[in-house]
């Protein structure tokens, strides 16, 4: 069981980081994916940074690592697992 002291240094630091994702312009955007909150959404934006820096979408998702592997025949489209493409 955490201490008092330590369980308040801990809210005030999640209250901190609230307000800094809030003031984030891509954290409300990216919590409109099911499934992300606020700590994940302020996870990636941080990690994505400045989205001007890539001049594409596709180079955006090749740097995440999250573009899938498909093959694709006439009728046929197999997804396969996630792959990092070099941009």
């Amino acid at each position: 069981m955490a201490s008092p002291d330590l369980t308040a240094e801990i809210a005030a630091c999640e209250a901190d980081l609230r307000t800094c994702a809030a003031a984030h312009p891509y954290v409300p955007l990216l919590m409109t994916a099911p499934g992300i909150g606020w700590v994940v959404a302020y996870t990636i934006a941080g990690e994505i940074g400045a989205i001007q820096r890539f001049s594409s979408p596709k180079k955006l998702c090749a740097y995440t690592g999250l573009c899938p592997r498909g093959r694709q025949s006439r009728r046929n489209y197999q997804r396969g697992a996630l792959a990092k493409n070099e941009p």
